[in-house]
């Protein structure tokens, strides 16, 4: 997935915090339907982490497993 012409799993990890931080912002600031909560913040950063983590550790088996394949 091309994201903002940035590939690198931190890359997409960034911005899928800062998409959903800022709808979290906008909640605060009364922009958009729901309810602020600070935590969710902590709550994105945990989800966007533990995804990056699983991101880079199967794509990291996925180009062992084709090497030994050669």
């Amino acid at each position: 997935m091309r994201l903002l012409g940035n590939e690198s799993v931190s890359g997409r990890a960034a911005a899928t915090f800062a998409i959903y931080s800022a709808g979290e912002i906008a909640q605060g600031l009364g922009l958009y339907y729901g309810t602020f909560d600070p935590k969710d913040f902590l709550a994105y950063a945990a989800g966007v982490g533990l995804a990056a983590a699983i991101d880079k550790l199967t794509f990291r088996k996925k180009k062992l497993e084709r090497l030994f394949e050669e």
